[in-house]
């Protein structure tokens, strides 16, 4: 902007529009994602956790062929029946798994609730499931 007359002061605008507009986002979002229950709930709210990850728990390393048979799921058993539920998920989501991702299989709900570390911190794996009937998932 050199050479243009009242430089500076275009800038001391840019800043101030720019600034503005960063407290208001910043300031706004939580309660716009509270209020389109985008968040996941906190820790020490137990009925909103239940609601979004379901009364059980399930490990990442269970075998889905257990699952399936336990919760009358219709999984092929020789393509993924030997997954742990970890794995199966990640097949399952079009990209790498974060907390509050789900994957709805037969009338049940399957929710990411713990992601841990694997190889190096590199990589994350699925660690607990939260799984609840679809029909409570709304």
């Amino acid at each position: 902007m050199a050479g243009v007359s009242g430089a500076l002061l275009l800038l001391n605008i840019e800043f101030t529009v720019v600034f503005s507009s960063l407290l208001l986002q910043g300031s706004s979002l939580k309660w716009l994602a509270q209020k389109l229950q985008l968040c996941i709930p906190e820790e020490t709210d137990e009925h909103n956790m239940r609601l979004h990850f379901g009364d059980f728990m399930l490990n990442g390393n269970a075998r889905m062929h257990d699952i399936a048979q336990f919760y009358v799921l219709p999984l092929n058993q020789e393509e993924e029946g030997h997954l742990s539920l970890s794995k199966w998920i990640e097949q399952k989501l079009p990209n790498p798994p974060v907390v509050g991702d789900t994957v709805t299989f037969g009338d049940w709900v399957f929710t990411v609730k713990e992601l841990e570390a694997r190889f190096l911190g590199f990589s994350k794996m699925v660690s607990k499931v939260g799984i609840k009937r679809a029909q409570q998932a709304h």
